[in-house]
């Protein structure tokens, strides 16, 4: 049967899998905030919005949103155990560039909608994958410095995008050998 789920494209989850699916959804439907908020509302939106960037070249950007809700939109984040702290989330957040995330599906989406369904913040609903599944919230505004620093950060990747798919010149790794580093957080432990 497995075999035959694969073979026709279909993926498979793992009763462990399918017990946190269940442990996360579960905790979202009893979370006041996640609930009510993800009541009403379209869900896996596709969104095609196109941008001039500052040099004059035009993109179409497309995003894939989880819950829209004007005026927010919602993202589901599932993460390990403990990283749905503030400060946890925070690092991880900039480690995964979803500031970036969050501004880009703000700006598309008021892009391509009506004036009185724009919308004013991004809000991550985080669940952690391991019982008791604890969910925290954290809500970027439009004009946050979370969302004016992510906006900057995908202007420039399309930028970069742009120039690269016109010059066909990708650049990759630095050429020749590097030399290796310890990590600051090595280099910190050997000095103590």
């Amino acid at each position: 049967w497995y075999a035959a789920q694969k073979q026709a494209g279909q993926d498979v989850m793992s009763a462990q899998e399918f017990e946190v699916l269940n442990g996360c959804v579960k905790a979202l439907t009893d979370d006041p905030w996640a609930s009510r908020s993800l009541s009403v509302g379209e869900c896996e939106v596709s969104v095609f919005a196109p941008l001039t960037l500052p040099s004059g070249r035009e993109v179409l950007r497309r995003m894939r949103l989880d819950w829209a809700r004007p005026p927010v939109i919602y993202d589901i984040k599932v993460v390990q155990d403990g990283m749905g702290s503030r400060e946890a989330f925070e690092r991880l957040a900039y480690e995964r560039r979803y500031h970036v995330q969050a501004a880009y599906y703000m700006d598309g989406w008021n892009n391509v909608v009506c004036t009185s369904d724009q919308v004013e913040a991004f809000v991550f609903f985080v669940v952690e994958r391991k019982e008791p599944f604890l969910v925290s919230r954290f809500e970027v505004a439009f004009d946050s410095e979370v969302a004016n620093a992510g906006r900057a950060q995908y202007i420039q990747d399309l930028e970069t995008f742009m120039d690269c798919n016109e010059s066909g010149v990708w650049p990759g790794y630095p050429p020749g050998f590097q030399p290796l580093g310890l990590p600051g957080w090595a280099r910190r432990k050997l000095n103590q």
